[in-house]
């Protein structure tokens, strides 16, 4: 339990159209996410970014890239264990 008598962590969530908000994680969800996908093709980048709660077995920042045709295609994924930790960089 955490002294502030909140009885889960709290999260940003922001949904692939840029809408965040503060979101208090279910029982058993004690990490924060941010996942990031990038799509590069032909000199232009799509990137779509969520964030949210986690369960604790995503305890590692993970990358993952690949190639299809003329696509490259990366997806990152960081998870943090503080209230709010996964809020953008100012």
């Amino acid at each position: 339990m955490q002294s502030s008598g909140s009885w889960g962590l709290r999260c940003l969530r922001c949904e692939r159209s840029g809408h965040c908000q503060v979101e208090e994680c279910a029982p058993g969800q004690d990490r924060c996410r941010t996942t990031t996908l990038r799509i590069w093709e032909e000199g232009d980048e799509l990137k779509v970014l969520e964030r949210g709660c986690a369960y604790p077995e995503k305890n590692n920042n993970r990358t993952m890239s690949y190639r299809s045709g003329l696509q490259i295609i990366t997806l990152t994924e960081a998870v943090c264990g503080s209230d709010l930790c996964n809020q953008p960089d100012s």
